[in-house]
């Protein structure tokens, strides 16, 4: 596996910049959900979900020193946009119309714990303009209440919240209720062949052993720390890439989102336990943006910079979201800010 490492990086580290298709999605209120093709489809409107993840892209490409102006300006725009999303003390907004109407009702979901991690990443960022640093954290104090209920959303919400409240010592308190869903699950589902805090496997699965490992980083929780770790090493036999390739999907789609929380859930093992092999399963995960997934072709975009929808069985999609560009922007600057791969452009 040492040697996968030094090959992978050797051969080919360095990848594109392109950041033309994420500029083409985005507008002054926020990016647009859906595309045809490379071309935004604004009648699809506008979610929390994908406004938390260009904030973490923005930050992401502020640490690594790349378009800052671009990065200041998304992180901007995403801020603007949850803030207008949160609905009193207790609950949000997901979904934006194009005409700035919400037609949804306020609730607690997944998008309130990407909103918690967006604020909690961009606060702790460095080179992170002062203004913007206390914006994050400012409305990261208002959510206190919510966090408080969160728990009784579900386990995903409770994971994406833990990533954004383990990067400071202020949120120590609201950590340790969001990460108890999260230990309860293991302790209740977790088996020597099921190592996992779910009865199921369903999207976005890695980001729950990442969230336990942040979580238990922060508050020095060594067991949490060991169920972290044994769930990843269990989650990578599970989906193959042990083997050499990713399969995250049991059945339909195979998604950027599970490739990307893959990544990064590795790039954090590798991080905390400074043992090659997890950066060598990173970058082996990588290749599954690259053409290593079961289409045999690059979801890349090389003359745009997007990212394809996903893998079906008939082929992969030619559209270009932003959940899936989002997310291989998230996973390239995970990569770059460890050093594993360089970015150019």
């Amino acid at each position: 596996m040492e040697a996968l490492l030094h090959r992978t990086r050797r051969v080919d580290n360095c990848r594109p910049l392109v950041l033309s298709h994420l500029c083409r999605m985005t507008d002054r209120v926020g990016i647009t959900q859906c595309a045809h093709g490379s071309t935004p489809d604004r009648a699809s409107g506008y979610c929390v979900d994908d406004l938390a993840r260009l904030g973490i892209v923005g930050a992401g490409l502020l640490r690594y020193g790349a378009a800052p102006d671009q990065a200041i300006a998304w992180i901007d725009t995403a801020l603007s946009f949850l803030a207008d999303a949160r609905v009193g003390s207790l609950s949000m907004h997901n979904m934006r119309a194009p005409d700035g109407g919400w037609p949804d009702r306020p609730h607690l979901g997944d998008h309130v714990g990407r909103t918690v991690w967006a604020l909690g990443t961009i606060a702790a960022t460095a080179h992170m303009p002062a203004q913007l640093r206390h914006r994050a954290s400012g409305q990261l104090a208002r959510l206190d209440n919510t966090l408080a209920v969160l728990p009784a959303s579900g386990i995903r919400p409770c994971a994406y919240a833990a990533l954004g409240l383990a990067t400071r010592a202020a949120n120590r308190r609201s950590l340790r209720d969001v990460v108890r869903p999260i230990s309860d699950g293991w302790r209740r589902w977790s088996t020597a062949r099921w190592q996992w805090p779910e009865r199921r496997l369903s999207c976005d699965n890695a980001r729950l052993p990442q969230a336990m490992l942040a979580a238990g980083r922060a508050l020095h929780r060594f067991d949490l720390i060991e169920d972290a770790l044994a769930a990843l090493d269990w989650y990578v036999v599970h989906v193959g890439l042990h083997q050499g390739r990713l399969h995250t999907a049991a059945e339909g789609d195979e998604q950027p989102i599970d490739t990307a929380a893959t990544i990064e859930a590795l790039i954090a093992a590798w991080s905390y336990t400074d043992r090659p092999r997890y950066a060598a399963l990173a970058l082996r995960a990588y290749d599954w943006f690259l053409g290593a997934n079961e289409a045999g072709a690059s979801l890349y975009d090389n003359a745009t910079g997007g990212c394809r929808d996903g893998v079906a069985r008939d082929g992969v999609s030619r559209n270009e979201g932003a959940e899936s560009t989002l997310a291989y922007y998230q996973a390239t600057l995970a990569l770059a800010n460890t050093g594993l791969i360089t970015l150019a452009g």
